[in-house]
């Protein structure tokens, strides 16, 4: 994993709502502001620094535009984590589409970090959906002021 991708976890905070937590993200460009939207949701389960990048996993997303983008790719991290309870201490994307052409948004990234355990891993707040309610990515030039999923 590279250092910019462990860098990102820096680039995150988190913005309480009356029903949900409200991850603000941001980056250079989409790659990146998306990166740390997963990256925030994760450490929002445990804490990051407690985890080592030891293991990888694909995560491949699509959608018909940046917003579903963002939101199926969000919710593959959260069925890694449903189904392996692997936690991802990094990810990065590998390839993109974010302009659309044919008809679809994709992203195909790596998850890295390893499965959750007890003993090692503190506990944070169980995510049970992504919600698309209030997302917003908010774009500046070329880079990405804000991208707000809501878990």
């Amino acid at each position: 994993v590279s250092q910019s991708a462990l860098d990102r976890l820096q680039n995150f905070e988190y913005q309480d709502h009356t029903a949900d937590v409200i991850v603000h993200a941001w980056g250079e460009d989409l790659k990146g502001a998306f990166e740390s939207a997963c990256v925030g949701m994760f450490n929002y389960m445990t804490d990051l620094t407690r985890v080592e990048t030891r293991d990888v996993r694909a995560i491949n997303a699509k959608g018909h535009d940046l917003k579903d983008l963002l939101f199926h790719l969000l919710d593959e991290c959260l069925f890694l984590y449903g189904s392996e309870y692997f936690v991802c201490r990094a990810v990065e994307i590998v390839s993109s589409d974010f302009s659309g052409e044919n008809g679809k948004f994709r992203v195909d990234a790596r998850g890295y970090g390893e499965t959750f355990c007890r003993e090692r891993h503190s506990q944070g707040t169980e995510i049970k959906a992504i919600t698309m309610h209030e997302m917003n990515i908010l774009l500046r030039g070329a880079a990405v002021e804000g991208v707000d999923p809501g878990l």
